[in-house]
C-alpha cells in the first residue's frame, strides 16, 4: 500500500489522486456513469 499522502481514489481504488479527479470516474464528456455530472 503504497499511497502518495495517503489520496486513494475510491472510484477506481487508485492511489495517486482522489476520485473528484478521477480520469476514469467523472469527466462529464457524457459519461454518466453514477450519474454524478448529470443535473448541473
Amino acid at each position: 500500500m503504497s499511497s502518495r499522502g495517503g489520496s486513494v481514489c475510491y472510484k477506481c481504488n487508485q492511489p495517486g489522486h482522489f476520485a473528484r479527479e478521477c480520469p476514469d470516474g467523472d469527466g462529464g464528456s457524457g459519461g454518466g456513469r453514477g450519474g454524478f455530472s448529470g443535473g448541473r
